[in-house]
């Protein structure tokens, strides 16, 4: 399903926080550089939302997994 923002602002929740969560691959598949561009476009990504975010309110989640997942944030 996709959302956009006009649908959004429609039902007046455009202000509303937003949950971003991330699944980020941390298998041996993606260790050396694939996890250095994975790990830089992220903390990018990180960044514009930290700075769009000018009431913090939003939630960022992040689960790193491989042969098993662990959740931080």
């Amino acid at each position: 399903m996709t959302v956009n923002k006009a649908d959004i602002q429609k039902q007046g929740v455009s202000n509303a926080p937003i949950h971003y969560i991330f699944a980020l691959d941390d298998s041996g598949s993606m260790s050396g550089s694939p996890w250095n561009d994975l790990s830089n476009s992220f903390t990018q990504t990180i960044d514009r939302i930290k700075a769009k975010d000018i009431s913090n309110t939003s939630r960022i989640s992040t689960i790193i997994f491989s042969d098993n997942a662990r959740l931080e944030g």
